[in-house]
């Protein structure tokens, strides 16, 4: 629901409803329905114009997906190599290179607070 919100252009609903599926997923103990989740707040962070963030946390992402052997399905696969690319564009290399590097460094406990930092 979150992802349909966000896809609406809803976007304070969209984050509210991640906010509540991140709780849910640390208390269900779902690490691949954290990390989808997150990889959603990562979009709508790049959409609403929080870079740094964005790519932080695609980056963290991008190391939970091969620690925990979850590999995105090519349709999700497009969609991140499509914000990475819009990333990468307005970004100066040097300083996306650092964020991602920085977010790749991210324990799940900082992504998550990360996440939902105002």
């Amino acid at each position: 629901m979150a992802y349909t919100l966000y896809r609406q252009g809803n976007l304070p609903q969209a984050r509210e409803l991640f906010a509540l599926c991140i709780l849910n997923c640390q208390k269900a103990d779902d690490p691949i329905g954290l990390l989808f989740i997150l990889e959603g707040i990562a979009s709508l962070y790049l959409t609403t114009g929080r870079l740094q963030r964005a790519v932080q946390l695609f980056a963290w992402a991008d190391v939970m997906r091969v620690k925990i052997g979850d590999h995105r399905p090519p349709v999700e696969q497009a969609a991140m190599d499509k914000d990475l690319a819009e990333l990468r564009s307005r970004l100066e290399e040097a300083d996306y290179v650092a964020l991602y590097a920085q977010g790749q460094a991210l324990t799940t406990e900082q992504a998550v607070a990360l996440a939902l930092e105002e």
